[in-house]
């Protein structure tokens, strides 16, 4: 297993693309290249409109159907990864190594660490294909499940992205651990019932995942009083569920962005629950809303790259990144994989990466479970069993 280390930043009018790859003893570091800036945000915004498609495709889809909307995702996702890997040479030594990787059977996956130094970037990394194209999975051999996912970035590695550089856990941990909610009321109720109607085991454990624990809180100045009282003292995951364009968290409905702040919350506005002592607790966001890991699209002028984002928001210290979502989700879709991931956070025992893994290849929870992306140390983890975090 090789891990590879990717860094992404500005350069004029390009993104600077440069690569360290590390086998072992070995370590190769290709030449740095630039790569146009609208040609690949164009190219990941296409990615995730028939990610959009798949997200909201039934549950039940049959194999031909979830064949043909692969087959379009498939050279959706290798024109990205021509965009990403220095097209003017089709030839490149990275071109070349990704491919060979994606044309392997059975594999163990590799480690993929991305690092974006500009705002202005966001790309659906699972979605990137170097495969073959004539190798997607045919309609009578669909598995319904990762295994489908062969010669995308997402079955090939582990993928973890930071915004400005990795931060460290702390060294000692200190405090017992909570759960904060912030949950839009109206959805939150609604998906719920319908939760329980269709996984009554999952509804089981939302309920004691809830139990016992800081009340969920409906709107912000409420979260922020729960805040005040974890505060720095305990290691925690914010777990948001609510309306989202990738730059707010909206509690309730019909509310105008910046307008009003009870229920309004701007990514700027994470910083409101940053961590004071350094090297004490840690935390972790779970951004469980549409496309908190895409940027804003505004239909006329196609992409809009904004710099106020929950990527760069949640690169401070004291807290380790977020899960999020590439493209819209459904409530009932929401509740269910956030229940999930938590479960496995706080009763498994998993660390983060551990628990998105898993997830990931959770045959119940296909295609929808594709849409999520570790934004997130996946190191972070919880201990079982006591409530105190982790030494």
């Amino acid at each position: 297993m090789s891990l590879f280390l990717l860094r992404v930043n500005r350069h004029e009018n390009d993104f600077k693309v440069s690569w360290t790859i590390i086998d072992g003893s070995d370590v190769t570091e290709p030449p740095a290249y630039l790569v146009d800036v609208g040609s690949l945000q164009q190219a990941a915004a296409n990615v995730r409109r028939q990610l959009n498609v798949i997200a909201f495709s039934d549950q039940r889809l049959s194999p031909p159907d979830f064949a043909e909307l692969l087959k379009r995702l498939a050279r959706l996702g290798r024109t990205l990864f021509n965009r990403l890997t220095d097209p003017p040479d089709s030839n490149s030594e990275i071109q070349q190594l990704f491919k060979k990787i994606a044309s392997e059977s059975e594999i163990e996956r590799h480690d993929l660490r991305v690092t974006i130094e500009t705002p202005e970037l966001f790309v659906p990394w699972g979605f990137v294909f170097p495969g073959d194209l004539k190798d997607v999975t045919a309609a009578d051999r669909i598995n319904m499940s990762l295994n489908d996912m062969k010669g995308f970035w997402l079955s090939a590695f582990k993928i973890s992205v930071t915004y400005g550089g990795s931060s460290a856990l702390p060294r000692q941990r200190k405090g017992t651990n909570r759960k904060l909610y912030a949950l839009h009321e109206d959805m939150w109720g609604k998906a719920t019932k319908l939760l329980k109607a269709v996984d009554a085991e999952c509804h089981k454990r939302l309920e004691e995942l809830l139990d016992g624990d800081m009340p969920p809180a409906m709107d912000w100045d409420a979260f922020r009083d729960a805040w005040n009282v974890v505060g720095d003292d305990h290691d925690s995951v914010l777990y948001f569920f609510g309306h989202s364009n990738g730059q707010h968290i909206e509690l309730r409905e019909n509310t105008t962005p910046g307008v009003n702040p009870t229920y309004d919350l701007s990514a700027t506005e994470l910083f409101d629950f940053k961590k004071q002592r350094s090297g004490g607790s840690a935390a972790i966001f779970f951004l469980n809303g549409c496309r908190t890991a895409a940027p804003h699209i505004d239909q006329a002028l196609g992409y809009v790259p904004i710099s106020a984002n929950f990527l760069k928001a949640t690169r401070q210290q004291g807290y380790f990144g977020y899960i999020g979502t590439e493209t819209e989700v459904s409530n009932i879709f929401a509740c269910r994989y956030g229940t999930e991931f938590m479960w496995r956070l706080y009763r498994g025992g998993l660390s983060v990466g551990q628990a998105f893994d898993e997830l990931l290849q959770d045959k119940r929870l296909f295609p929808q479970n594709l849409l999520y992306a570790c934004y997130a140390d996946r190191k972070f983890s919880l201990s079982v069993g006591t409530e105190k975090g982790q030494a």
